[in-house]
């Protein structure tokens, strides 16, 4: 028989049900609730907890390198904010689950 709430390992035998171990697996329950207790990650929450805590400024060089470059986003304005605030979204999300 086995506690309520614990966690096991179940080995069966060749032997059929007379040949069957079960083995409490600690080290597994612990690492089955920190999982489910581990914060989501949210790059805007973290953005505001670190404005909260006056540190939501970082200066970071930043360069990408392509084999080709769309000809819209040497040309036309639009598309090429469009696709600076999204490379700054994307920057800004990858540094946010470093910075913790």
């Amino acid at each position: 028989s086995v506690p309520a709430g614990e966690y096991v390992k179940l080995i069966l035998g060749k032997g059929g049900i007379d040949d069957t171990e079960v083995i409490l697996d600690a080290g597994r329950k612990e690492a089955l609730e920190a999982s489910q207790n581990a914060l989501i990650d949210d790059p805007e929450q973290r953005r505001q907890e670190l404005i909260a805590a006056g540190q939501d400024s970082v200066r970071v060089e930043a360069k990408m390198f392509v084999d080709e470059w769309p000809a819209d986003l040497t040309s036309n304005l639009d598309e090429m904010d469009k696709f600076n605030a999204a490379f700054v979204l994307a920057l800004r999300a990858a540094l946010a689950t470093i910075m913790r």
